[in-house]
Order: structure tokens, then sequence, then C-alpha cells
């Protein structure tokens, strides 16, 4: 059975999502592991950037939670905020990452 992905929403019923501005690591984008999707929206790492915690701690709270996952995408780590159903994907240059939304761009059909 698939476990369900946890996500926090804020007041607004926006959803969070974990993005990595940093050069150097990504963050969902450089986990190679069965919980990528779950890192992207992890709740807990959302709770600890709003209340300011040290990046540090977010990757020592992760290395606990997550056996093989890869979190040196923690500096520059930042939550993008939107509607719940919104189609996005997460693109990567060189560990920096950006939130691309569906309704935001021309997309090709073959």
């Amino acid at each position: 059975m698939v476990e369900q992905v946890k996500k926090y929403f804020n007041e607004n019923g926006d959803v969070g999502v974990l993005v990595s501005g940093g050069y150097g690591a990504g963050w969902s984008t450089w986990d190679n592991s069965e919980n990528t999707e779950q890192i992207l929206f992890e709740p807990t790492v959302i709770q600890m950037i709003l209340d300011d915690a040290d990046p540090k701690d977010v990757e020592a709270y992760c290395e606990s939670k997550y056996e093989h996952g890869y979190f040196g995408g923690v500096d520059g780590l930042h939550i993008v905020w939107l509607k719940p159903g919104t189609e996005f994907y997460i693109d990567e240059y060189d560990g920096a990452e950006g939130l691309i939304q569906k309704e935001r761009h021309n997309w090709n059909t073959a």
C-alpha cells in the first residue's frame, strides 16, 4: 500500500512546496530515493523554515527521518505556496531549483 504524501497547509488553504534557490545542490531534484515526493512537501521542514530554524537542524531532522535522502540543498531552501491541485514541476540548473506552474507556461502537445 502506497503511503499518502503529507502536506502543510497555511491559513489560506495553500499547500507549501519546498524549493532550494541556492546553487550547488537541489532539494527534491537531487534526491533519488523513494521519498522524493514527500521531501518536496515535508510539513515538519516547512514548519522549521517558518520558525527560522538553522539549516543544519533541518538537515539533521531529514537525515534522521529519511534513511537514503540527500539534503545538501538545505541552504537556500524556501517555501512556495500553491493552491491545492496546481500542476507544477521543479526545474533545476546547477543545484538552483525553480518552480514552474503549468498554467503560466505554453505547453506543447505532440
